[in-house]
């Protein structure tokens, strides 16, 4: 009997010690496993969804380079209209010129970004990303204070289209030749109307002296002496536009201010939404680039 009750001892005690073996190996293997599952995780998180943001990237790179060509097209045509009839607009030509040069470095950033995406390069992404943000911030500021059409603005333009008709009159050729393209272009005649051709001691009962370009007829490539005979045919006839220039001058005036704002409005959220997508693949490519780095330093 007793020897009995020692053999069972014996074999609870070899039970217990192998149970504390066990329980002291279990953890050590536990732990691999999980950094082994870390590991892993990390390694679909560097790598989920990064040709998705590649591809974001590239297609809205794209479309806000296009917006760039068109706004670049925006500002130089209506800088050169807003310089033609006087120098009173220069804080806006000044404006019209930064968001131009502004649209070119976005141009040239985005591509040097696209370049990074394809080759995997974190540093170009980085950069692309703060100086996107930098632009959209410079692009707003200038929008804010150049671009935006005020009452004095419309009464400067006013103004300089007065002087500007003024000179026409006086046989200016550089405001002649300015005039003859803006009376044919919009199809208005005057300031107000083809009565600021009518001089002091006309009758009312006799056309005004109006140029061949208030007159439909009005074709450039005529010789004058064509143009003149249609001309007076024009006056005859009573042919020529009825309308002033001013108020269509104006509208365009207003029109091209409120595409290019929502040019610049549409490119800031393009810029924003790209840099932030530059930023994501940033940290993607750079913890792919750790995990490919601390696998290969491995035995």
């Amino acid at each position: 009997m007793e020897n009995l009750k020692t053999l069972f001892k014996a074999k609870e005690s070899k039970t217990s010690k192998h149970d504390a073996a066990h329980t002291h190996t279990e953890p050590a293997s536990t732990s691999a496993a999980k950094r082994e599952l870390a590991e892993l995780t990390t390694k679909v998180k560097a790598g989920c969804c990064q040709p998705c943001f590649k591809i974001i990237f590239v297609v809205l790179g794209t479309v806000a380079i296009l917006k760039c060509i068109a706004e670049i097209f925006v500002t130089v045509s209506t800088a050169i209209a807003t310089r033609l009839y006087g120098s009173e607009q220069s804080g806006r030509l000044v404006g019209m010129v930064i968001l131009a040069l502004l649209a070119a470095v976005v141009i040239s950033i985005l591509i040097y970004a696209k370049i990074a995406v394809f080759r995997n390069q974190t540093k170009p992404l980085h950069t692309a990303a703060i100086v996107l943000v930098i632009v959209a911030a410079l692009q707003a500021v200038v929008l804010g204070v150049a671009v935006r059409v005020t009452d004095q603005d419309e009464l400067n333009l006013t103004r300089d289209l007065q002087n500007s008709f003024k000179l026409s009159r006086d046989n200016n050729p550089r405001h002649a030749t300015i005039w003859a393209a803006t009376q044919h272009e919009l199809t208005c005649c005057g300031v107000n109307g083809p009565e600021d051709y009518r001089t002091s001691n006309l009758p009312d009962f006799f056309s005004p002296n109006v140029p061949i370009s208030c007159c439909p007829s009005y074709d450039p490539d005529r010789s004058e002496l064509v143009q003149e005979r249609k001309r007076e045919t024009c006056k005859a006839k009573k042919e020529y536009y009825d309308i002033g220039c001013k108020d269509l001058v104006l509208e365009a005036f207003r029109t091209s201010a409120h595409l290019l704002i929502g040019l610049t409005v549409a490119l800031i959220v393009f810029e924003i939404i790209l840099a932030i997508t530059a930023s994501i693949i940033y940290k993607k490519v750079k913890n792919q680039k750790k995990l490919r780095f601390s696998a290969a330093q491995k035995p």
